[in-house]
C-alpha cells in the first residue's frame, strides 16, 4: 500500500507543477470508490507541516516518511529485499532531515519506488484490502455477523461471517499493545497475567473523568450489577437451589398445623464474575474500538441506542444516591457478545464510573450529543437508504 500510494502521489505532482505535498494529511481518497485512488488537497498552507522554503522534492520525501509509519504493518507478509529496505529507510529516518540530506529529484524518488514495486510478487492490486469497515448486525439466523451491503465480489474482510468473539482482527492485533488507550480491552486482559474486569474499568475512569470535566459534570460510581441488563441464568456456572435434607419417613401422626413449605431458591448471579468470564473469552470490547473496525447496521445501531437509554433509566430508578446520570464518553460504554435465543446478541455494558449532570436537561443534552456522535461513527447518521445498495465496503 505504501508503494501504491507513493507512486500515485508522484504522478499527481508531476502532472501539476504548482501542486505541493507537505503533509500526509493532504492525501485523501474517494469515498465512493473501492479502488485506491489518491486525491491531494491543494490547500497545503492550512497544514502544520507546510514549509514555503523547502523544495517539492524534499517535501515529497518527508511525506513518504510519514506515510511509511502510517500504513506499514509489522505483520505483513514478507517483502522482497528491495521493498523491505525502502520501507525501513522511510520508516526509521527522521522526516525533518530526510529531504535536506538527500537533495534528490522526483525522478529519482519515483525510480526507487517503482523498482521496489516491480519486485513485489504478485504485484499489489488496485483495490483496498484489509482496511474495510463492513457493517455488523444480525443475520437471518439471528447471529451477530458481518452483513454485506454489496452484491459484487467482496474482499476477505467483507465476506459474510458469524462472530464468535469480539477480539481485534488479526490485521491490527499487533498494534494493540502498551500504546493502546487504557479504555481498550488488551489481548491479555482476563488472563492470569492481564487485567481483571474491575481493573479495566478503574483504568478507564481517568478518561471518563477528563471528559466529564470538559463537559462541566462530575462522576459517580454505580454498583456493577446495574451496569448491564440482568444476565441470563444459563450464562452462569453456579446456578442451583437450596439443598433439602431428606430424612427417613416417620410414622403418620396428627398435625395441628401445616409444616412451613420449603421454597427452592436460586443463588443470585455474580455479575462481576460473569463479566470477568466474558473478558477472558474475548467477548467484551470497548464500543469505540469496535467502531474502528466495523460499522453497524441501522437496526443494530438503533437497538444499542435503545439499550443505552433504558440502562440509564434503570440506574436512575434503582440507585438512590442521585439522579441525572448520563453518558458522554466512549470510556463509559462497552459491548458484550452474549448467547441469544436463538443466535447471539450485542449488549451494552456500562463502566461503573458514570457521569452525573447538574440537571435533567444537561444530562439529556450530554447523552443525546453522545448518541449523535455514536450514530455518526457507526455509519448510521444519515437517513437509512431504501434504494439500490450503492455504498462501498
Amino acid at each position: 500500500m505504501f508503494l501504491t500510494i507513493g507512486l500515485q502521489c508522484l504522478d499527481k505532482l508531476r502532472s501539476d507543477p504548482d501542486l505541493r505535498l507537505c503533509s500526509a494529511e493532504q492525501i485523501q481518497f474517494r469515498k465512493s470508490s473501492t479502488e485506491i485512488e489518491v486525491v491531494i488537497d491543494p490547500a497545503y498552507t492550512k497544514y502544520s507541516d507546510a514549509h514555503e522554503t523547502v523544495t517539492r522534492e524534499c517535501l515529497m520525501e518527508q511525506v513518504l516518511s510519514q506515510l511509511a509509519r502510517h500504513v506499514t504493518a509489522v505483520d505483513e507478509k514478507e517483502n522482497p529485499a528491495e521493498a523491505e529496505t525502502l520501507l525501513k529507510h522511510y520508516n526509521m529516518v527522521v522526516a525533518g532531515d530526510l529531504g535536506e540530506k538527500r537533495r534528490t529529484t522526483l525522478d529519482a524518488v519515483e525510480a526507487e519506488l517503482r523498482a521496489a514495486y516491480e519486485k513485489l510478487s504478485p504485484e499489489p492490486g488496485k483495490y483496498w484490502r484489509g482496511v474495510c469497515r463492513p457493517r455488523l448486525g444480525q443475520n437471518k439466523d439471528h447471529w451477530v455477523s458481518v452483513v454485506p451491503e454489496l452484491r459484487e465480489r467482496l474482499c476477505e474482510e467483507c465476506l459474510p461471517r458469524q462472530l464468535s468473539d469480539l477480539r481485534w482482527p488479526k490485521r491490527i492485533r499487533s498494534f494493540v499493545g502498551e500504546g493502546a488507550p487504557l479504555t481498550s480491552i488488551l489481548p491479555g486482559d482476563g488472563m492470569p497475567q492481564g487485567r481483571t474486569w474491575c481493573q479495566v474499568t478503574e483504568d478507564a475512569e481517568t478518561r471518563v473523568s477528563v471528559d466529564a470535566e470538559t463537559k462541566g459534570v462530575t462522576t459517580i460510581k454505580i454498583p456493577t450489577p446495574m451496569t448491564c441488563e440482568p444476565l441470563k441464568e444459563e450464562a452462569f456456572e453456579s446456578v442451583g437451589q437450596t439443598r433439602v435434607e431428606r430424612t427417613r419417613r416417620a410414622p403418620r401422626v396428627e398435625r395441628t398445623r401445616r409444616a412451613p413449605r420449603v421454597e427452592r431458591t436460586r443463588r443470585a448471579p455474580n455479575v462481576e464474575m460473569e463479566l470477568q468470564k466474558r473478558l477472558r473469552s474475548g467477548c467484551i470490547i470497548q464500543l469505540r474500538d469496535l467502531l474502528k473496525t466495523y460499522r453497524l447496521t441501522y437496526a443494530q445501531c438503533d437497538d444499542l441506542v435503545y439499550q443505552l437509554r433504558r440502562r440509564l433509566l434503570s440506574v436512575e430508578e434503582q440507585y438512590p444516591r442521585g439522579q441525572n446520570y448520563c453518558v458522554g464518553s466512549y470510556g463509559q460504554v462497552y459491548l458484550s457478545l452474549d448467547k441469544g435465543n436463538p443466535g447471539t446478541e450485542l449488549h451494552i455494558v456500562l463502566n461503573p464510573w458514570c457521569m452525573q449532570a447538574n440537571s435533567e436537561e444537561q444530562a439529556t443534552e450530554i447523552t443525546e450529543e453522545f448518541i449523535d456522535q455514536f450514530r455518526a461513527d457507526a455509519g448510521c447518521d444519515i437517513i437509512q437508504p431504501t434504494g439500490p445498495k450503492i455504498r462501498i465496503c
